[in-house]
C-alpha cells in the first residue's frame, strides 16, 4: 500500500472515530449508577457569555476529546429514578449545558461512603492521584465541612457572581459556609414543617400549646436522631431558649426547657402521643395513620412531604412553631463544592455553576427533584403558590438552626431530658434542672 493511500486510509478512520465519538450513545437503564455516562457535545452557537470558539479550517477533521472540560459526581441518594421526570429534567437541563457551552461534560453516579464512594475517593485520590478527582461534587452539609476543614475542597469565597451571592437565602448561605468562608454553594435544600388535616384545627397550629389544647393526637419526629431531633431544638429555640453564649459557649436555658417539658408531659397524660413517639425517626412512618385519620397533624421534611403529598393533597402544610420565632426550622442540604486544584478546570466548573444555578434551572430541577432550591428567586418559579409561601417564610428566618453545629454536650442533654420525661422517669422541672447542669458540668 502506497503512503498516500495510508495516509488517506488514516484520515477515513480518524474522520469515523470523531463522528462516533460526537454522536449521542443509547443510555441503558440502571447502567448510570456509579458509571460515567458522557453525552454529545452540542454543536450549536454558544451564548453570548461562552467563551469563543476558534474556527477550524475546511477539510481539518475535529481533534477527538482527550479528557472531559467538567466532571461531576452526584451522590447516588439523590439520583432520581431511572426513566423518571426528575431524571429527564436533569439530564435534558445538562444536554443544555452541553450544546449551550459547547462543552464535554461526564455525570458520574457515585454512593457516598464506603469503598470507593464520594468522601474515600477524596480522601484517597486528592494526595496520589488528583487528576482522577472530580471537579464539581454534591455533598451534604456535614461531609462538606468535613472536607473543607481537611483540605479536599477549595473555597468559592470570591469566585462566583456577587449577583449569584445575594441571591441565595441568608440561612442557605450560612448552610455554605465554613468558618465564615464559603466552600460550598448551596443547591437544594431540606426543612422542617407540619401538615394538618384542616378539619381537625380550625387555623393552624402555632406551637406545642396549641397542640395540646386542642386535644387532638398529633406524632411529632422526636426520637433520637445523632444526638438530638430537629423538631427540640426547633422548639427549645422558640421558646427562647438559647443553644450558645455570646461567646459561643455551649449553654441551656432552664426556664424555657422547662415549659417545653411540660408541655410534653400534658401531651403523653392526655394521651395524644403515639407510643413509639420515641422510637419513630422518620416521618414517613407517621403517614399512614395520618392517611386513615389516627393523627390529625405530623411534623415532616420538606422532602418528605414533597414526596408523598400527593397522596392527600388536603393536608395543609404549616409551621412548627410560631411565625415570630427567631429560627423557625433546622436546615439540611446538597451544595456543589469545587474539588478541583487545576486553574482551567476550576474556571469551567465555575461557569457551569454559575448556569445551572440560574433561577429558571435551579426553580425546575428542585421541583423535580422534590428538594427546595436555595434561591427565592428559583423558589418562586414553583406552581405552588400556598407552599411557595410556606417555605419562603422558613427559609428567611433569621437564625436557622444547623444541627452539626450544636455543642454535642447540648444536644445530649436536651434529648435525654425529653426522653426522661416521656418515659415518666423525671418531672418536667427536674429534667429541666438537670439537663442544665449537664451542660454546666459535662
Amino acid at each position: 500500500m502506497s503512503t498516500v493511500t495510508r495516509s488517506l486510509l488514516a484520515l477515513v478512520i480518524l474522520a469515523g472515530i470523531t463522528a462516533f465519538a460526537a454522536a449521542p450513545q443509547a443510555s441503558q437503564p440502571g447502567a448510570r449508577l456509579d458509571t460515567l455516562a458522557q453525552l454529545a457535545v452540542g454543536q450549536t452557537a454558544p451564548t453570548p457569555t461562552a467563551p469563543p470558539i476558534p474556527a477550524t479550517p475546511a477539510g481539518t477533521p475535529a481533534p477527538a476529546l482527550t479528557r472531559p472540560e467538567i466532571t461531576l459526581w452526584w451522590p447516588a441518594t439523590l439520583y432520581p429514578a431511572a426513566g423518571s421526570p426528575a431524571e429527564e429534567t436533569l439530564l435534558s437541563q445538562l444536554d443544555e449545558f452541553r450544546a449551550s457551552y459547547n462543552r464535554s461534560l461526564l455525570l458520574r453516579v457515585k454512593r457516598l461512603e464506603g469503598v470507593g464512594g464520594i468522601m474515600s475517593t477524596l480522601r484517597n485520590a486528592s494526595s496520589v492521584a488528583p487528576l482522577a478527582l472530580p471537579d464539581l461534587v454534591l455533598l451534604p452539609r456535614e461531609e462538606m465541612v468535613t472536607a473543607a476543614q481537611t483540605g479536599l475542597i477549595f473555597p468559592l469565597e470570591e469566585r462566583l457572581p456577587a449577583a449569584l451571592i445575594d441571591g441565595l437565602y441568608p440561612a442557605a448561605r450560612e448552610l455554605g459556609a465554613v468558618s465564615g468562608t464559603l466552600y460550598g454553594l448551596p443547591f437544594l435544600l431540606e426543612a422542617q414543617h407540619v401538615i394538618y388535616r384542616p378539619a381537625a384545627y380550625p387555623t393552624a397550629p402555632d406551637d406545642l400549646a396549641d397542640l395540646v389544647d386542642a386535644r387532638r393526637p398529633f406524632a411529632l419526629v422526636i426520637g433520637r436522631q445523632t444526638n438530638v431531633s430537629d423538631t427540640l431544638l426547633i422548639q427549645y429555640v422558640a421558646e427562647g431558649g438559647r443553644l450558645a453564649d455570646d461567646q459561643g459557649r455551649p449553654v441551656l436555658d432552664e426556664e424555657p426547657l422547662r415549659r417545653l417539658l411540660t408541655r410534653y408531659r400534658a401531651a403523653l397524660d392526655d394521651g395524644l402521643l403515639p407510643p413509639d413517639i420515641l422510637t419513630t425517626l422518620h416521618a414517613s412512618n407517621y403517614w399512614g395513620r395520618f392517611q386513615s385519620g389516627g393523627l390529625a397533624l405530623i411534623g415532616i421534611d420538606s422532602t418528605t412531604y414533597l414526596a408523598q403529598r400527593a397522596s392527600m393533597p388536603e393536608a395543609v402544610a404549616a409551621a412548627l412553631v410560631s411565625a415570630e420565632s427567631p429560627a423557625q426550622t433546622t436546615l439540611h442540604g446538597w451544595l456543589w463544592v469545587l474539588a478541583t486544584r487545576d486553574s482551567d478546570r476550576q474556571a469551567a466548573a465555575l461557569e457551569f455553576l454559575t448556569w445551572i444555578m440560574q433561577p429558571n434551572q435551579q426553580g425546575a430541577l428542585s421541583q423535580a427533584l422534590g428538594r427546595l432550591p436555595s434561591q427565592r428567586a428559583a423558589l418562586r418559579l414553583w406552581n405552588d403558590d400556598d407552599y411557595v409561601d410556606l417555605v419562603d417564610r422558613l427559609l428567611s428566618a433569621p437564625t436557622p438552626i444547623l444541627p452539626e453545629e450544636v455543642s454535642s454536650h447540648v444536644a445530649s442533654a436536651l434529648q435525654d431530658a425529653l426522653e426522661a420525661v416521656l418515659r415518666r422517669e423525671q418531672t418536667p422541672e427536674a429534667a429541666a434542672a438537670a439537663a442544665v447542669l449537664a451542660v454546666t458540668r459535662p
